[in-house]
């Protein structure tokens, strides 16, 4: 294993070759690149799959990418819109799902616990990150968007077994650039300002600022009474980049990124109940929850005098987000035949949020959280381009991140023994520390001038340590009395975890064979593996005995291996259609779920979820008609079949429990789960189940216009219809919680200068105001916990119908 020592050498190196750029330097100054990839046609997009650019026609990887054209063609804002580009891709950037859920072909990572990494990472201008809530970094002034499909790990490293999403923001352009653009949307009530200056500095220095604000109101009207944010979505964002690109000479050139954000807000919680009719009851609620999907929900705000019991509680609910992230990327050619690369990176990321954890009008369960993420990360790579037959690449990437999690959770209290009233705080402070560090190289080898074979593998150790501090009483809480808001005295005592350290070792390795009969045919196929890290699960209330009584709160990592291959064609000019096949194996898939064997029905965990299997198929095809000039269509269309292949045993949903569904066969128990009498059980086996949030058939078409209407007049049109099949969105798959099949409807209009000086844009999102399921769950204390009611559920859902009108001036044009 690489030592500190070795971590400073290398990014020494890696630093000092900035010092090289003077020695590289040519008499003659350089300006920077007269193509830059944001012109380019949606036919040429040259994409960094390989860590190397190749054109996105001509990579043996199956990837989905759009240049800034395609984005500001199909107004796409975010890339919850680019999600609705990408059939199979799915986003929740909050809702109820902890910090941010991502899912790919049903792959995801268990989104409760906040420690743990995903298993489709985010890549930033070459930084890798695997917390959703990095998407709030890339997704302004975005210049390129890649998607790569499937295990990653060659190139990407741990945590992207399931993929990669790859985001490179804007660079400095040759001329001077000024762009400001205003926003309103009128569900939301939302105002956004954006503002872009950029262009060269000297000769060879060049310049980007971007800043972003933004407030919303929410697209939500919550019906419990006397709350602080009636809209339920309240927020507030600034955030801002600064890029600078210096190319001294054609052999030398350095990158350097800083952003930094901030948003505020109520509590981003926001989840609605529903399938409250199931079992005769009366809601919860009561009559002020009308229990179906649309705006409106039901939840309470805290109390006020709750803000004096723990730390991280507050007078009223609230959420913060806090990111910061800086890349410095030096790229010398040592030759004409070798280069050098190097990536540093580090991101910083805090994250705060308190409020009523669930939807209800009584907030019996509260819950306050201030965590902060902070990684520094390291890549050396050479490579070569020789022209013979034979290239390589090789590298080494090192990354050291920390994890500090301060969570206070208050619960009701079991009458008896407690007195009626008393509720219990749980609240611990917690640290996790990780120490990865990885070698990766590749041969490429011409078996012939139309064949090319490439392998090559990552050796990757990691090592992670969990460490903190909690109550040293039995349960682990301390009682709060009816009426009394003052924090419990209750001594403290560091975690006892076992084991308090874990270390993984593993090696990825990967096989592709293409082949190129032409210019306009490649056809690849390829052999990968990959994984995502183990960790230690963090949940306030599974970890609240370690002070006293030595645990196991760690659990395996996730690996995947399996097959991939395609056509990618060019049939004739304008025309592209490309169709992939693929089948990977996942063993110890990781999860979210509640820990039901605990009896505690707040505890969420992480767990390894034995065996699953994706297959499927892939059709994109893009057509820009030569005789229409301005026009693309695209259409996209995907079968997914992902699913357990061996025993996997999880608690059982409220509607087995109650027995109005069969199922609930099995009793878990240490050790293992036992078949039962039928109905009678606690546990049902998902073998054979699909995933959640796996849909088997999604797919999109959709066309871009831009044509001219008068002489400095265009007119820009746009519109996307995306559609999925069913899918369960409940991980203990309530029928109730089965999302059915549904189409998105997408479209814009707009007038546009032809000298690009103005534009004038009208987007609309969801215009069928389609709503529809992203996660869900149950809801306690009925939440499939009574045997003659199967509960009420809840869970996020997705946005309703968005119109916005969007002026954009371009100053630098007139």
């Amino acid at each position: 294993m690489l030592n500190r020592s070795s971590y400073r050498i290398i990014f020494a190196v890696g630093v000092c070759l900035a010092a090289l750029a003077p020695a590289a330097a040519s008499a003659q100054d350089q300006t920077q690149s007269d193509t830059p990839q944001s012109e380019a046609s949606p036919f040429d997009i040259v994409v960094t799959a390989r860590k190397r650019d190749e054109k996105l026609q001509e990579v043996p990887v199956i990837v989905s990418a759009f240049n800034k054209q395609q984005l500001e063609a199909y107004a796409a804002g975010g890339i919850e819109d680019v999600a609705a580009l990408t059939p199979g891709f799915i986003v929740d950037e909050g809702g109820g799902a902890g910090q941010g859920t991502i899912t790919l072909r049903g792959v995801t990572t268990g989104n409760l616990n906040l420690a743990s990494d995903q298993a489709i990472s985010i890549n930033i201008d070459g930084v890798q990150l695997s917390n959703a809530d990095a998407l709030r970094f890339g997704q302004y002034d975005l210049d390129q968007f890649e998607l790569l499909k499937g295990p990653q790990a060659l190139y990407f490293g741990k945590n992207s077994p399931g993929g990669i999403i790859s985001l490179r923001t804007s660079d400095p352009t040759r001329d001077v650039f000024v762009e400001a653009r205003s926003s309103y949307e009128f569900t939301g009530d939302e105002t956004i300002g954006e503002l872009t200056i950029s262009g060269p500095i000297t000769s060879t220095l060049g310049a980007r600022g971007f800043i972003h604000a933004s407030r919303i109101k929410g697209y939500t009207n919550n019906l419990a009474p006397n709350v602080a944010d009636p809209r339920g979505q309240r927020r507030t964002d600034y955030f801002g980049r600064g890029t600078l690109k210096w190319e001294p000479s054609d052999a030398f050139d350095a990158r350097f990124k800083f952003a930094y954000g901030k948003s505020d807000g109520g509590d981003q919680g926001v989840e609605q109940r529903y399938g409250c009719a199931a079992g005769g009851f009366l809601p919860l609620n009561g009559p002020i929850d009308d229990c179906v999907f649309n705006t409106n929900i039901v939840k309470s705000d805290p109390d006020p005098r709750l803000a004096t019991v723990y730390h991280t509680f507050g007078a009223k609910p609230f959420s913060k987000v806090t990111p910061l992230l800086t890349s410095l990327e030096l790229n010398f050619k040592m030759s004409d035949a070798i280069s050098l690369s190097s990536v540093t990176g580090y991101s910083k990321i805090r994250y705060q949020n308190y409020g009523n954890l669930l939807p209800t009008v009584a907030a019996a369960f509260v819950g306050g959280t201030d965590n902060t993420t902070q990684s520094f990360s390291q890549e050396l790579r050479v490579s070569s381009t020789f022209d013979g037959p034979v290239n390589f690449m090789v590298g080494t990437f090192f990354d050291i991140r920390e994890f500090n999690n301060d969570q206070g959770q208050l619960v009701p209290a079991p009458t008896p023994p407690f007195p009626a009233g008393t509720r219990l705080l749980f609240a611990n402070q917690q640290m996790v520390k990780s120490d990865s560090q990885s070698l990766f190289g590749q041969v490429s080898w011409k078996l012939a001038p139309t064949v090319e074979l490439s392998a090559g593998g990552r050796f990757t150790q990691e090592s992670k340590a969990l460490s903190g501090t909690g109550a040293l009483s039995a349960s682990g809480a301390a009682p709060l009395l009816a009426g009394s808001f003052t924090q419990p005295v209750v001594a403290f005592g560091p975690f006892k975890p076992a084991p308090r350290r874990v270390n993984y070792n593993d090696f990825s390795p990967e096989v592709s064979l293409r082949w190129n009969p032409s210019n306009s045919l490649m056809a690849f196929a390829a052999y990968k593996q990959g994984f995502v890290s183990g960790g230690f699960n963090s949940s306030v209330t599974g970890s609240a005995t370690l002070p006293t009584v030595p645990a196991d709160q760690s659990y395996r990592p996730e690996d995947v291996k399996g097959i991939e291959g395609g056509i990618k064609s060019t049939p004739f000019p304008g025309f592209r259609f490309n169709v992939a096949g693929f089948r990977y194996i996942y063993n110890d898939i990781q999860l979210s779920t509640f820990d039901f064997s605990s009896g505690n029905g707040v505890s969420t965990r992480t767990v390894n979820a034995t065996k699953v299997r994706t297959q499927g198929l892939e059709v994109e095809m893009l057509w820009a008609p030569q005789g229409i000039r301005g026009l693309t269509l695209n259409t996209n269309l995907n079968y997914n079949d992902a699913r357990y292949i061996a025993d996997y045993f999880d608690g059982c949903n409220g509607m087995q429990i109650s027995g109005r569904r069969a199922g609930c066969d099995f009793r878990a128990q240490l050790g293992g789960a036992v078949p039962i009498a039928p109905g009678t059980g606690n546990a049902q086996n998902l073998k054979g189940f699909q995933l959640v949030r796996a849909p088997r058939w999604t797919g999109s078409a959709g066309f871009a216009y831009q044509g001219e209407l008068s002489d400095g007049l265009k007119l820009a049109l746009n519109g996307n219809a995306a559609y999925s099949s069913a899918y369960d969105a409940y991980v203990r798959y309530d029928p109730r919680a089965r999302q059915q099949p549904f189409w998105i409807l997408n479209a814009g209009i707009g007038l546009h200068a032809s000298d690009k000086s103005w534009a004038v844009d009208l987007i609309g999102r969801n215009l069928t105001n389609r709503i529809f399921l992203t996660g869900s769950g149950g809801v306690l204390p009925l939440g499939g916990t009574s045997a003659t009611s199967p509960g009420e559920l809840q869970g996020p859902l997705s946005n309703p119908r968005t119109v916005m009108v969007q002026l954009t001036l371009r100053p630098s044009a007139f």
